[in-house]
């Protein structure tokens, strides 16, 4: 059996989605396990994790959204989605 591009392409898409979903711990508060999204704030918009335009200055967060089922939970904004994540996964 042979994959067309397209076959191929959504494949693909459907594992980095588990992948990005699997990075982040549960809610440490309701236990919400997905979806956990990233948000950024930059200059006159805030989005839901996607990257349309990042510019230095803008701010990353961490949220278990409401519009899910999660409690609105979110971490302080960090100047990178590395350092937003690393503060999310931290349980004292």
């Amino acid at each position: 059996m042979k994959l067309t591009n397209d076959q191929i392409l959504s494949i693909i898409k459907v594992f980095e989605k588990m992948l990005s979903e699997a990075e982040f711990k549960p809610c440490p508060f309701c236990g919400q396990a997905k979806p956990i999204r990233y948000v950024f704030e930059g200059p006159h918009e805030i989005t839901d994790g996607k990257d349309l335009g990042h510019k230095p200055g803008d701010n990353w967060a961490v949220i278990c959204p409401m519009t899910v089922g999660g409690c609105g939970t979110r971490t302080g904004y960090r100047d990178t989605k590395q350092e937003a994540l690393k503060v999310w996964n931290t349980r004292v």
